[in-house]
């Protein structure tokens, strides 16, 4: 192929000096120059082009075993059929769970802790982004490379992740919201059941007050983006879904900190919900939260730095004093 292209140029370069030396072919320098470049140019595409079909023959025959490898059927953790139960009676283990990033950084190393159903626990973290890796790993977004994440001693990998988020909630200060009613997102995803007393339902949540203060109570119409709404109350809906769906599992991520009447009653909601069987885990920014949490989790370093109450973490770690310090200061109390 080479050889044949050095053919060419070399034929193309001898045309286009007789043509030059030829008076009556009127060719001007200029004129020379573009179309020597031209031929040039076309030259050593052509090069390129007889390169690059040689190295697809030697590379052809070394492809064929990536591509029959890429036609293997994965066997993903998410076909499993593996249910978790309605409700959780031993909890959620975390047993030595090390955790990747996609990019192989570690996000959580030998990390284990239990999450009992009828207990609140509290994570906290000087890196949110450690925090937020462990509650996401228990609502079924991402698999320990090492280590045991079990469900009732049923271990993660034996179930779908599907099922894992079916008996899962997560509530945040931003909703989320549809466009619809209030009682639409209240029900949002579930199959609604006339029986159930939805003004029973808010005053569970603490919410009752605020919605029925609204033009048409639950059937005030709002929107993805609605202003209305604090995010205190977009909070509490959260917690009242919860009480319909009545997940084994609720994730609630806290509004910031707010006046000390509204914290109290969100704290007293969540609580609620713990009363109910359910595994609460919080990711906190309120100090009432933190003073009824059953327990809070320190994480530091990727690992878990120590446990205990609100209390018992202020006496004996300083590392927690000073999480509490750069939140809550100077409104410790």
């Amino acid at each position: 192929g080479s050889s044949a292209i050095a053919t060419l140029a070399t034929g193309l370069v001898l045309l286009l000096a007789l043509g030059m030396l030829d008076p009556r072919k009127h060719l001007s320098l200029g004129a020379g120059f573009v179309w020597s470049s031209s031929i040039c140019a076309a030259i050593y595409s052509g090069y390129r082009i007889a390169t690059a079909m040689k190295w697809i023959r030697k590379a052809n025959p070394q492809l064929a075993p990536l591509h029959q490898y890429l036609a293997i059927e994965a066997n993903s953790q998410s076909t499993s059929n593996g249910e978790i139960p309605n409700k959780l009676t031993q909890g959620v283990s975390v047993e030595h769970v090390t955790l990747q990033a996609g990019s192989n950084q570690k996000l959580l190393d030998d990390v284990s802790v239990i999450f009992r159903p009828g207990q609140l626990t509290a994570i906290v973290s000087p890196d949110p982004f450690l925090a937020k890796a462990l509650v996401e790993m228990v609502l079924g977004f991402g698999q320990p490379v090492s280590g045991r994440l079990l469900f009732d001693q049923v271990e993660s990998k034996d179930l779908s992740s599907q099922s894992i988020r079916e008996h899962s909630l997560w509530i945040a200060p931003n909703g989320p919201l549809l466009t619809g009613t209030i009682e639409d997102n209240l029900w949002l995803g579930l199959q609604r059941d006339a029986t159930i007393d939805m003004r029973e339902i808010t005053k569970l949540a603490r919410v009752s007050d605020a919605i029925f203060e609204l033009p048409d109570g639950l059937q005030t119409l709002v929107s993805s983006n609605e202003q209305r709404l604090s995010p205190d109350l977009m909070f509490r809906l959260g917690i009242a879904r919860a009480f319909l769906k009545k997940p084994g599992i609720l994730v609630a991520e806290e509004p910031a900190s707010s006046q000390p009447g509204i914290e109290a009653e969100t704290t007293r909601a969540l609580l609620e919900v713990r009363n109910h069987s359910c595994v609460v885990l919080v990711l906190p920014n309120r100090l009432s939260t933190l003073r009824a949490a059953d327990q809070v989790v320190v994480l530091h370093h990727r690992k878990i730095a120590d446990m205990g109450t609100h209390n018992e973490l202020l006496e004996r770690s300083e590392l927690y004093r000073h999480w509490n310090y750069m939140h809550f200061a100077p409104a410790i109390r």
